[in-house]
């Protein structure tokens, strides 16, 4: 799998790792929705170019967790294609605005080609590090690439009720032309089904506290940036 994560997001990533390393700690759950997913699933429709528009879903995690480090999630897709299909698969996280709609971006994660065969459901799973959890409502979304103009289009599936944290009877709509990374406040509107099925997705977030490192954990630290400067300085000779 291709990260899609710059220079700094890396550094963030390694301070996860020794973090976990050093202290034993293990993730925790801190939203999932995945206890019942009887309810279909809904395509990355209406799409102008081979980016499908992205759904994005309100994550509001279980109480006590806010701030921790996010470094782990993942997302349930399904083929509904009578024939294979291929595409890329991208996953993005925003914080909520002020309009209760994405806003600051966060981070993301670039699946790279995936391949369904028909009806295949498909659980993506990824490490991430590098951005704490909001305080209220994470924004995770979901866009993809098609190979073929025509081809079928993937589809999130849809799931209810959160069986870790809550999600609002709505999801974000974006019919973006174009990757979403790096873009703040998307535009775009609310949806729902109008009742029936319930319109989340199947999430699960997890994420490590933070704390003040020992100073092991600092030596670890120290030694990672340094391999780091280590190999920046080669590539520039």
């Amino acid at each position: 799998m291709k990260g899609i994560e710059t220079f700094p997001r890396w550094l963030s990533a390694l301070t996860v790792l020794c973090l976990t390393v050093s202290t034993g700690w293990s993730s925790t759950i801190v939203f999932s929705n995945t206890a019942s997913q009887d309810f279909g699933t809904y395509p990355g429709s209406d799409r102008s170019t081979d980016f499908t528009c992205i759904l994005a879903d309100d994550l509001l995690p279980a109480p006590g967790y806010e701030g921790w480090m996010v470094n782990r999630f993942g997302v349930q897709i399904r083929s509904s294609s009578s024939s294979t299909v291929s595409f890329q698969a991208f996953a993005r996280f925003w914080s909520q605005s002020a309009n209760g709609l994405p806003g600051a971006y966060l981070s993301g994660y670039d699946f790279g080609t995936i391949a369904l065969d028909p009806g295949e459901t498909r659980w993506l799973e990824a490490a991430i590090g590098g951005f704490a959890l909001p305080a209220e409502t994470l924004w995770a979304g979901m866009q993809f690439r098609l190979f073929d103009f025509f081809s079928a289009i993937p589809e999130v599936v849809v799931a209810d009720p959160p069986d870790i944290g809550t999600s609002n009877n709505y999801f974000f709509f974006s019919d973006a032309s174009a990757d979403l990374a790096g873009v703040d406040n998307p535009s775009g509107g609310l949806y729902w089904f109008g009742g029936s099925p319930i319109a989340n997705f199947a999430w699960v977030i997890e994420a490590i506290p933070v704390a003040v490192p020992e100073p092991g954990t600092l030596m670890l630290l120290g030694t990672g940036l340094a391999g780091f400067g280590v190999a920046a300085w080669r590539r520039r000779k």
